[in-house]
């Protein structure tokens, strides 16, 4: 009897994984700044700072991949005091905001969300800041796999996002 029960066992063990559900095709998005004042990454961290990767007036920062519909959130910020009080104040994150979310359809891809580029702009004797300029993006593209596109921030730098429909070890499906 125990012999029929481990290979019942055993055959159930190895059709469970044929009838498992396919892993979804998930969104890798790239995201770069081109041509953008350095003065928007000026408040990141010293330690922030390797997360960017900067060539021929180019700040990359690091992809985010998000299932259809899961929105990818990615954040290289440094948060600031707008109090004296550093245990009560609230904090504003300054540098890089990113929120999208995909929809995916075939190889079609449309991306939606925001892009915030946020500094401080003054700085008090004690350290706290008052004052911020920010620059922000409404984002809603359709992006064939594999394809780029960029919009205008309104400095004059643009914005480069790519967008590849990827399997669940990261690699590309692109037929």
């Amino acid at each position: 009897m125990k012999t029929h029960t481990v290979i019942a066992l055993a055959v159930a063990g190895m059709i469970s994984p044929l009838m498992a559900e396919p892993a979804p095709v998930q969104a890798k998005i790239d995201i770069a700044f081109v041509n953008v004042d350095s003065k928007w990454f000026a408040d990141l961290e010293t330690t922030a700072k390797p997360l960017l990767q900067r060539k021929n007036g180019k700040v990359a920062v690091p992809s985010v991949t998000a299932t259809n519909g899961q929105t990818a959130a990615m954040e290289v910020i440094r948060e600031y005091r707008t109090r004296s009080s550093p245990a009560k104040g609230p904090v504003v994150p300054c540098g890089i905001m990113i929120n999208l979310t995909p929809e995916l359809h075939g190889q079609g891809i449309r991306l939606f969300g925001t892009c915030v580029l946020r500094r401080m702009t003054n700085k008090s004797v004690n350290d706290v800041v008052t004052r911020f300029a920010a620059q922000e993006a409404l984002v809603d593209l359709q992006f064939q796999d594999g394809e780029s596109k960029s919009f205008e921030m309104e400095d004059g730098g643009k914005i480069l996002l790519t967008a590849t429909l990827i399997d669940a070890t990261g690699t590309p499906i692109k037929k």
